[in-house]
């Protein structure tokens, strides 16, 4: 299983993706900013409590395909979650193969959030390629299959560990 960590720098200007090759720049030298201001604004995730609620994967995925964010996970995820300034956020990617990978796990932790009982979040997105006669590499950009939200509490204020249960 071949691994990619990727950091979430964020601001109160704005999300900036930092990869330790070339800061704030995607494969195609487009800066962060660039590709979050071209998006359409409204990500579905935005609107919903998403430890208790299920996610609309299907409107996520289509929201996604709109703003053609299917070939980058990191620029995909850094848009369409709910960003927060002055929380610290990470972002790993595990991929489920080396050359041509066709699955993939992501998981953000936004941690430190400036609330009296929730501490942080933990999201886990399960992504999929789907075969695509007309597509490049005869696959598709990537798909959101599930994902999982967790919240862990502030000391006192109940659970440590990531888990669905409401904090205090």
């Amino acid at each position: 299983m071949r691994r990619y960590a990727f950091a979430l720098l964020l601001t109160s200007c704005g999300t900036h993706l930092a990869k330790p090759s070339d800061p704030g720049k995607d494969a195609a030298g487009a800066s962060s900013e660039t590709l979050i201001a071209e998006t359409e604004q409204g990500s579905p995730l935005d609107k919903q409590n998403l430890v208790s609620q299920e996610a609309d994967l299907g409107a996520f995925n289509e929201w996604a395909t709109k703003n053609r964010l299917r070939d980058n996970i990191a620029h995909w995820i850094a848009v369409g979650l709910p960003m927060h300034s002055d929380i610290e956020t990470s972002l790993e990617v595990k991929y489920k193969s080396g050359e041509a990978p066709t699955e993939a796990v992501a998981t953000v932790i936004q941690d430190r959030y400036l609330d009296d009982s929730i501490r942080g979040e933990k999201f886990i997105f399960t992504l999929v390629k789907k075969p695509c006669e007309s597509c490049r590499n005869k696959q598709s950009g990537w798909w959101v299959q599930s994902l999982d939200v967790t919240q862990r509490c502030w000391e006192g204020r109940g659970h440590q560990e990531f888990s669905k249960l409401p904090c205090n």
